[in-house]
């Protein structure tokens, strides 16, 4: 609701709003429709979401339109995807054991 005075950056959040909600049916199609693991199909959902934002991100900067929305929604979409990656790795779980330790 911060931008919706500003009406190209309101619809590429509502854009965006949309592109997230993608993830989580492609998904389970994936699990579906493919005898592969869970790990598999979220990260197919993953580049799927980075492929579709990346490229409103990349047609608004040719265009030279207004694309920090997606610039954001790209990032934080690439950081879930990079730390979804990570999740078995000795670093990610040192982290989320002292996290846990922390705050629980």
């Amino acid at each position: 609701m911060g931008y919706r005075k500003t009406p190209s950056a309101h619809m590429r959040y509502t854009i965006d709003t949309g592109i997230l909600a993608i993830g989580p049916g492609v998904g389970r199609g994936i699990l579906a429709s493919f005898d592969i693991s869970p790990y598999v199909a979220f990260s197919i959902t993953d580049g799927i979401d980075l492929l579709i934002v990346g490229t409103l991100l990349g047609i608004d900067l040719v265009k030279k339109n207004d694309y920090k929305p997606y610039l954001v929604v790209f990032l934080f979409l690439l950081v879930g995807s990079v730390l979804w990656q990570i999740n078995e790795s000795s670093i990610w779980q040192k982290f989320a054991l002292a996290y846990a330790e922390l705050f629980y």
